[in-house]
């Protein structure tokens, strides 16, 4: 028989301190109630056996257990016996948590098993328990703190919680059914830990939650038909499971605001149906799955949509053919499908866009003009497709704001653009694989910012490396084998050791295989080519298979990646 727990204001009556308890006494209240069981509280190493003895021997409050006979549960007995209990489960009894969040202080009311924790602009949060002002337990938060084990089946009859959060940290098994009892909740937040088996019908039952939060564990099998029932859901983050099928069982939820389903196995058809109910949806993540279909022009309909990622996925067709203006959306992931045709000008009516990627497709044509509306944009992408042979537009010139550039293998030519030293932000300039020729601006030397700059595998660039480009205070990382440039590059060895108040370069690529005889002499490059003249092999060290792999989808993009921070308000 379940046990459900509902507090009201005369319980507060009933929270007195008394003299040692009697084991037996608090043996059969628990057991009478449905708690746990005797056999369980007798066996001596039990976590339930624990918990009882440390309320007897330890705790200095000592919570009055209620008579029986009166069948009513002392709210503040049993919140202070789940608690113990969940503390001693997750190991946190054996030092096992990184912080106990003043857990287990016995002179203390469970309300202050807590600690303030200010972030970097001064904002405190509490983590641990918290209770209202009626010392009822309405939040618990312990993200990050090594909790180890199964959920305690117990915190499903801590039914007044509305916020529940244990992100990151190393919970398995499956969840406990009891957890259906948490019909207040909120906010229910498990990301980041290894809880397994199917989603389970019975969080269907949680119909007052607005944030669920399982991404990040390894859940199978399909959304269940349950999850229609919760139309009061903001926020659903299913992301990085083994999650497979589609997302009819979804369609119902009106007020979803954010939505993460990306890094599972749904295999089904892109169909535009299982969101158009969502008219307040601000974010869509369905990225790393098996989709198959063509975009609908609707995606691009949704007034507060900001961020949609369809990357890495089996999607085919054209661009969408969309008409009117868009200000709201921020990142358009389109990269790694099987998309073809032209890309459109109409994909740049996306006036605000941060964010564009467009690589590993098969687009063809030109670049459009219209990419100059784009003055906002901070990272672009259109590597890996085969478009029409011909220079970067000049329109280019436009994006001022751009931090991370990618035109790898897109089949440029000409020379390479001065108009980039403009580019005060800049961090990442990936040309590689292409077929510019001429010299390397000197004025690239400009860009303080820069800190990966790929040219390499263009077989017509000639000539020198500029000392500027070589002195650029921020550089990591410089690719430029498989070219036709000589000299020596006595200059950027000199930062190898990170002097002279400049960043240590940490990869850099040149044919340099073949001693004095190679046209660039470089003692320091961690990739050594021989001339692409003589053969296109180069050393076979760990680098050369970051070289293969190519940079553009490892480099540092956290700071165009949106946050899927599920730790937090969920208005």
């Amino acid at each position: 028989m379940a046990l459900i727990i509902m507090a009201s204001i005369d319980d507060k009556k009933d929270k007195k301190f008394v003299p040692p308890l009697d084991r037996d006494e608090v043996e059969k209240y628990l057991a009478e109630i449905g708690l746990v069981t005797m056999d369980e509280m007798k066996e001596d190493s039990s976590a339930q056996s624990l918990a009882v003895d440390w309320l007897i021997k330890t705790d200095i409050a000592r919570v009055a257990v209620p008579l029986i006979h009166l069948k009513e549960p002392n709210i503040f007995f049993l919140q202070r016996y789940i608690m113990v209990l969940f503390f001693i489960k997750t190991q946190g009894k054996e030092d096992g948590w990184t912080s106990n969040w003043n857990f287990m202080h016995a002179e203390n009311d469970i309300c202050s098993w807590n600690e303030n924790m200010a972030d970097e602009n001064g904002n405190t949060h509490v983590f641990g328990a918290e209770c209202d002002s009626d010392g009822i337990l309405r939040r618990l938060e312990i993200p990050r703190s090594n909790l180890f084990g199964s959920i305690p089946r117990e915190v499903g009859y801590l039914t007044n919680l509305n916020f529940l959060a244990l992100d990151y940290n190393k919970l398995t098994g499956n969840l406990p059914p009891e957890m259906e009892y948490l019909i207040n909740c909120q906010h229910l937040s498990l990301q980041g830990n290894e809880i397994s088996g199917p989603l389970p019908n019975f969080l269907g039952a949680l119909t007052n939650l607005q944030f669920l939060g399982l991404g990040q564990n390894l859940f199978e099998g399909v959304i269940p038909e349950t999850f229609q029932l919760l139309t009061n859901l903001i926020t659903l983050g299913l992301n990085q499971n083994v999650l497979k099928g589609g997302f009819s069982n979804i369609r119902t939820l009106r007020n979803m605001r954010r939505l993460y389903l990306d890094s599972n196995s749904f295999e089904e058809r892109l169909d535009i149906i299982d969101f158009a109910n969502m008219l307040e949806l601000e974010e869509l993540d369905l990225s790393h799955n098996q989709l198959s279909g063509s975009i609908s022009d609707e995606f691009f309909e949704y007034p507060n949509l900001s961020i949609l990622d369809l990357s890495h996925n089996k999607l085919n067709g054209e661009l969408p053919n969309r008409s009117q203006d868009n200000y709201n959306l921020k990142i358009l992931a389109l990269n790694d499908n099987h998309l073809t045709g032209s890309v459109k000008e109409n994909i740049f009516k996306v006036k605000r866009l941060l964010h564009l990627n467009l690589a590993v497709n098969n687009f063809s044509g030109y670049i459009p003009g219209s990419i100059k509306r784009l003055t906002d944009l901070r990272y672009l992408s259109l590597s890996d497709n085969p478009l029409k042979h011909s220079s970067i537009p000049t329109e280019i010139a436009h994006l001022t704001k751009l931090e991370e550039v990618s035109f790898k293998r897109s089949n440029r030519e000409g020379a390479i653009p001065i108009f980039f030293s403009k580019f005060p932000n800049l961090m990442m300039l990936d040309l590689e694989g292409n077929e510019f020729s001429g010299e390397i601006p000197e004025d690239l030397g400009k860009i303080s910012r820069l800190e990966f700059l790929a040219i390499n595998r263009n077989e017509n660039i000639i000539g020198t490396v500029p000392t500027s480009v070589q002195s650029l205070p921020m550089l990591e990382i410089i690719l430029m084998d498989k070219t036709s440039l000589s000299g020596d590059l006595n200059t950027l060895c000199d930062r190898f050791g990170g002097l002279n108040g400049k960043t240590a370069i940490e990869v850099a690529g040149a044919d340099c295989l073949d001693g004095q005889d190679a046209e660039l002499v470089c003692d320091c490059c961690t990739i050594c080519c021989h001339d692409i003249r003589i053969s296109k092999k180069c050393s076979q060290n760990d680098d050369y298979r970051v070289l293969e792999d190519g940079w553009k989808n490892s480099y540092k993009n956290e700071g165009y990646e949106y946050s899927k921070n599920f730790i937090g308000d969920s208005s």
